[in-house]
């Protein structure tokens, strides 16, 4: 089993301000992880693969749109 992402922690809120509309907090939620991010080292020893872009470069094309 392989992790991919950037290697970089991003919060929610990290993500909602750079889809740059409108969000609403909320409770936090008994169990809910206050922090995450994917281990990138294994996929990068076995292929070699490393991301092509950030997080911040791929949300500013908007290509989730897509």
């Amino acid at each position: 089993m392989f992790n991919v992402g950037s290697g970089q922690n991003y919060s929610v809120l990290d993500i909602a301000k750079m889809m740059k509309g409108e969000y609403t907090f909320l409770p936090e939620r008994v169990g809910e992880a206050r922090h995450t991010l994917a281990n990138i080292t294994k996929i990068k020893q076995y292929f070699g693969w490393e991301p092509k872009k950030s997080l911040l470069e791929y949300m500013e094309n908007r290509e989730y749109d897509t």
